[in-house]
């Protein structure tokens, strides 16, 4: 791939973007960044957490506006195609994304921020939905998956960015830290993470993306299966021999 690079290490799946100037999206970097969160599934048996990140001085400041040559209507329904598998695959991640914003996560990129499960961020990182300023809704259904409803119509309304260090406060971002130590962050956040056993964290990516969706009935049904499913097995057992010996658990995956 030539825009997004991925490699594991210590369990942890690290994929990162890196399209210069900026990391601005463009189809091949979506297509690219689909293939690398879709390509999880066939590491389940080592990788546990991804950490989602970019290359220099922006995380992803939104579309490369160079593919929008033609008929904008044709521009942005082809375009929409390639976003929309990206963040269905992201969002549908097997294992917890975390997203180590390291600078504007602006338009497309908010969105890609706000289908992360954990964000961390580096200090003066800005996030922001400016589209109407160039006559575009752009990403108003991921507003809620960040912003409370007051702060995400200011948001579009104005167009205006907003600190990491504010959305920290609204809990949206779970840290704030100098540039240079952004990823320790996030692996110290995915270590925390990574207590749980591989097949539990499965368990809830695959069950929280309907609780939002459903009534209490249901969501009791639900998170019950799961435990049903998990109940029996060998890493489950070991988290509870752990917690009673008081020593860190050995998981296997089983």
């Amino acid at each position: 791939m030539e825009f997004v690079k991925k490699e594991i290490r210590n369990h942890i799946a690290y994929i990162t973007v890196n399209r210069p100037p900026v990391n601005a999206l463009n189809r091949q970097t979506y297509t690219e960044l689909t293939e690398a969160f879709n390509s999880v599934y066939d590491d389940l048996e080592d990788v546990r957490v991804v950490i989602l990140t970019a290359e220099g001085k922006h995380f992803i400041p939104g579309n490369d506006l160079n593919e929008f040559s033609g008929s904008r209507k044709s521009d942005m329904n082809a375009q929409s195609v390639y976003f929309a598998n990206c963040l269905t695959n992201i969002y549908n991640c097997p294992v917890p994304v975390i997203g180590a914003i390291n600078g504007a996560a602006v338009g497309a990129g908010f969105c890609i921020a706000a289908v992360c499960d954990v964000l961390v961020a580096a200090e003066g990182a800005k996030f922001g939905l400016p589209e109407m300023r160039v006559g575009v809704l752009g990403g108003l259904a991921f507003l809620p998956l960040m912003v409370p409803q007051k702060l995400g119509k200011y948001m579009t309304l104005t167009g205006n960015p907003v600190p990491a260090e504010k959305l920290e406060n609204y809990g949206s971002v779970h840290s704030v830290v100098p540039r240079e130590k952004l990823m320790e962050e996030a692996e110290k956040v995915a270590d925390e993470i990574m207590t749980s056993p591989p097949l539990c964290l499965q368990a809830w990516k695959k069950s929280y993306k309907y609780i939002d969706r459903l009534d209490f009935i249901n969501i009791e049904h639900i998170t019950d299966l799961f435990i049903l499913d998990l109940i029996e097995t060998e890493d489950s057992q070991e988290a509870v021999r752990a917690f009673l010996e008081k020593r860190k658990p050995v998981y296997k995956g089983k």
